[in-house]
């Protein structure tokens, strides 16, 4: 791969030979640490023709537009060649939750491209599978879920923010009666509150599945447990920290190299996300590395007046039960730099101590920093339909 690269993809010839690094110098895994990493924005500023393979025509090609959440909207092209056996990687993993190739699929999530082109309802036609039925996220509760009740899936998909969102408000509809066999939640980070509200609106195991569009499936939930398998035959991932390999149990940023995108490679490229390093093989015996999490991107964390950084999971999480739980959404924004705020939409009014020990918590974990409470009606979604459930300073401002 890395030698086709240099030959055929100008962009990465100039980047190899200004990192005075030689196709041959890369043999293994190990020797990528030569090269430098690689961002988008490195990426996205260079001319489209020098990031694809020599005489490719994009007009032929697969296009993955990404939602541009993060703020930077980018475009991925592939051979069909490339996108059916990526998808087929993630027909793998969602086979290990018990899915089956006639299936019906309800999918929530906010259609990006979509129509008959979409590469998704390509590659369902090519190997024969059940249609996927999207489902418009933006419209009221109710006509989403008598959609969602029409479709009869067995399988439900989508974004957690938008699933959890759905299931909570389920019990509204007693007319309505579907019960999916599980739930597969990605695109976005999954927090425990998220599991647990959509657990038990749907009465169906929730299963994370991690991707990007750059490279489809990254790693996949354990069906026996919490850590998620890395698609190690599909991607080279690394968890680093100032560049540097963390240990296991540690957090870092997830840089990938894609071993099957020639058209427009991937090599060493920052995705912007921070997980946790898990065991280099499951507990469960299959033979795949492991992520002990995905805790969010890198613009995510809060960096606090007297120069910590809080991943906001930390702030949250500890008082964060969903039995009887009284905060059915929130947000936390970085407002400024020495004040957090937590924007909750209350499922009920918080009970006598309920509110004082969510703000004890907070208080102390965000000390210096002040910490604010606000109660809100409703949250907006972003276009994409993805629910931000952290914003940092730089998205505040």
């Amino acid at each position: 791969m890395i030698g086709f690269v240099y030959r055929h993809v100008a962009f990465y010839r100039n980047w190899f030979d200004a990192a005075g690094v030689r196709p041959e110098d890369i043999q293994r895994a190990e020797d990528l640490a030569a090269l430098p990493l690689l961002s988008k924005s490195e990426l996205r500023d260079a001319p489209l023709q020098s990031r694809l393979a020599d005489g490719v025509d994009p007009a032929g090609l697969v296009l993955h537009n990404t939602s541009g959440s993060s703020g930077e909207p980018f475009a991925i092209y592939r051979t069909s060649g490339e996108e059916n056996l990526l998808q087929l990687l993630r027909l793998r993993a969602a086979r290990q939750y018990g899915f089956r190739l006639l299936d019906r699929r309800a999918d929530l999530t906010a259609p990006i491209g979509g129509g008959p082109k979409d590469p998704v309802r390509h590659t369902a036609k090519a190997l024969r599978l059940a249609p996927v039925e999207s489902v418009d996220t933006t419209q009221a509760a109710d006509k989403l879920l008598r959609q969602v009740a029409r479709i009869k899936p067995d399988v439900l998909t989508g974004y957690p923010g938008v699933l959890s969102q759905a299931a909570q408000r389920l019990p509204d509809y007693p007319d309505l009666h579907f019960r999916p066999r599980f739930v597969v939640v990605g695109g976005e980070p999954l927090t425990p509150l998220m599991r647990k509200q959509i657990e038990h609106g749907f009465h169906a195991p929730v299963y994370d599945m991690y991707g990007t569009n750059e490279f489809n499936l990254l790693a996949w939930q354990c069906p026996r447990g919490q850590h998620l398998h890395i698609c190690d035959d599909a991607v080279i991932v690394e968890i680093l920290r100032g560049g540097e390999p963390v240990e296991e149990g540690e957090q870092g940023e997830v840089v990938v190299t894609g071993l099957f995108s020639r058209t427009m490679p991937f090599i060493r490229y920052r995705t912007g996300d921070l997980a946790t390093k898990g065991p280099g093989s499951c507990p469960c015996g299959q033979p795949f590395s492991t992520l002990g999490a995905v805790v969010g991107r890198t613009a995510d964390y809060f960096q606090v007046p007297d120069g910590r950084t809080i991943q906001p999971f930390s702030i949250l999480d500890p008082v964060m039960v969903y039995d009887d739980a009284w905060i059915e959404q929130h947000q936390l924004a970085h407002v400024a730099s020495d004040r957090i705020l937590l924007r909750v939409k209350l499922r009920r009014e918080p009970r006598p101590g309920e509110r004082e020990r969510l703000m004890a918590a907070a208080e102390e974990a965000v000390r210096p920093a002040q910490f604010e409470l606000e109660f809100v009606e409703r949250f907006e979604s972003h276009p994409t339909g993805k629910f931000r459930s952290y914003l940092s300073l730089e998205d505040v401002r």
